[in-house]
């Protein structure tokens, strides 16, 4: 009955939060008639830039169709992200029409010829922010086999300053922003500068960005300074809107000045390719193909090669019901030193997802969660099995505006392990478990500018084919706990405070001194000038 009382108090909830949440509808109306103003006025522009236009290309008629149907749906949003599109392409065809002075579309005064537009125009000046806070964190092992009352604790308090400045200007036609962020706490001093270029020119988005962050160490007994560096390249073409094609390059380069045998060097790559068949601009088939590579160097060595491909089916019809459905296959090539001897192996992994969150009722609807991997190695030996794994959840949700909502559900988790598809020996099957539990989320943002995520997760985990060992007490049942919350809140028009906080308590079911619990905890106040 103990398991149940939980359920019973969630149900009893849920009908509550339903009759409350028939009075709360002002908010929705609120964002809907935003996001119905900027279409209109976009569209208004528009057409102010289509009289400049002696023959518009068709590619521009046909998005302002796309458009107007799913304005016609209440698809207000959507149909302002297509309106963006035909603006590009609308600046691409006067640009040209300047260098052709007979056409009689340019034969305007130059004050009809050019207006202001507010939707690609950046500001000119910079913002300048200061942050302050504390990351705290702190983590207890209760050590049973060692002594009935060994606790391990480690606790880091670590408060902290930040200064941060972000210039956008224009070179030429093309955007340019200019990031740059100073923060000093009691372990590192550290500086980062981010730049990036975009261009746009009608269904064509580019874009170059570099990031370069320094640490230095204030820890003098085993100080340790690093370059943190990272360059990406992004080009997306939209074609004719159904045909998507985009192209995403990543690389990464770690230095520390004094490599160790735990510490070392990191050189990553990986690039993605994708494809996506669109009949709207929110909906769409598509596949990718990401290659990888990653290595460390100066220490254990581990590094590995790695090709992955990605399928799917992405559906959006409004901020309350949307459906994803994933197939992943995934091919790794990895090698390391265990022991001081070099280790080398590869695996093969399949995995299907299913996520979908759909309102069924104008305030309830449910969100639905489902994950298989089939994991297979070269080698499959006690370091790495095989395993199967699934990960199904049903949560039931209340809808109170927009973007707001509550909900409250279950979850169920099973894992397998074998070596090789033989009958495995009892280490290996000791690792197998079963785990359920409840789960309650809340997610909340307004028009102001408040975003707050809160989850609480409640967990058994069952371990059916552990065995009385000397390992008993690792693969002994556990009842987990965890709390999340992430978000940030204005407090004025220059005041904003930032929370991120985890914490977790793991309890042995079977044995009095085996628990675990860690916290982690972040808050700052923020000032923008």
């Amino acid at each position: 009955m103990t398991i149940f009382r939980p359920i019973i108090l969630i149900l009893c909830l849920l009908v509550s939060l339903v009759r409350l949440s028939a009075q709360v509808d002002e908010q929705s109306a609120d964002i809907t008639e935003y996001h119905k103003n900027l279409y209109e006025s976009t569209l208004l522009q528009l057409e102010m830039q289509l009289q400049r236009i002696f023959l518009p290309d068709s590619l521009v008629v046909f998005v302002l169709e796309d458009a107007n149907d799913l304005a016609a749906e209440g698809l207000w949003n959507d149909a302002f992200q297509l309106l963006l599109t035909a603006d590009d392409l609308l600046k691409e065809e006067l640009a040209a029409q300047e260098l052709h002075p007979d056409n009689p579309a340019t034969n305007l005064p130059d004050q009809e010829r050019w207006s202001y537009d507010p939707l690609n125009s950046i500001a000119e000046s910079g913002t300048f922010q200061v942050e302050s806070g504390i990351d705290y964190s702190v983590q207890e092992f209760e050590v049973a086999l060692v002594d009935d009352d060994a606790v391990l604790r480690e606790e880091l308090q670590s408060p902290f300053v930040g200064i941060t400045y972000f210039q956008p200007f224009r070179l030429g036609q093309e955007k340019v922003f200019l990031n740059h962020r100073f923060r000093l706490d009691n372990q590192f001093v550290n500086y980062a500068l981010q730049t990036s270029l975009e261009s746009r020119r009608a269904s064509r988005i580019s874009r170059f960005e570099l990031e370069s962050e320094y640490f230095h160490s204030q820890l003098a007994e085993n100080g340790n300074d690093f370059i943190d560096s990272r360059a990406r390249f992004n080009f997306v073409s939209l074609g004719n809107l159904q045909h998507r094609i985009s192209t995403d390059i990543r690389t990464r380069y770690k230095y520390y000045t004094e490599p160790d045998s735990l510490i070392g060097d990191v050189l990553s790559a990986d690039i993605s390719l994708n494809y996506e068949n669109a009949w709207s601009f929110s909906n769409a088939l598509y596949i990718g193909y990401y290659p990888g590579f990653y290595k460390e160097r100066r220490t254990g060595g581990y590094q590995y090669l790695q090709h992955r491909i990605l399928s799917g089916l992405r559906y959006r019809r409004d901020t309350r019901q949307s459906l994803d459905i994933i197939f992943e296959a995934l091919y790794n090539d990895f090698e390391s030193q265990i022991s001081g001897e070099q280790y080398s192996n590869r695996f093969y992994s399949l995995r299907p997802e299913l996520d979908v969150e759909w309102a069924l009722v104008r305030h309830f609807g449910i969100e639905l969660g489902g994950e298989y991997e089939n994991r297979r190695y070269e080698i499959s030996d006690e370091i790495n099995p095989n395993f199967a794994e699934y990960t199904v959840s049903v949560i039931p949700k209340i809808f109170y505006g927009e973007f707001n909502a509550i909900g409250a559900g279950i979850f169920r988790e099973t894992r397998r392990h074998n070596i090789d598809g033989r009958v495995t020996d009892a280490f290996i099957e000791q690792a197998d478990f079963n785990a359920y539990g409840l789960v309650v989320s809340s997610e909340y943002m307004n028009l102001g500018g408040m975003f707050l995520n809160l989850e609480y997760r409640l967990s058994w985990r069952d371990f059916p084919n552990a065995t009385f060992s000397v390992f008993n007490s690792f693969y002994s049942n556990r009842k987990v706990q965890s709390v999340f919350a992430f978000g940030w809140i204005p407090l004025t028009d220059h005041w904003q405070l930032q929370i991120f906080a985890n914490y977790d308590n793991d309890e042995d079911r079977d044995f009095e001194q085996n628990d675990v619990r860690n916290a982690i905890f972040n808050v700052s106040v923020v000032y923008k000038f």
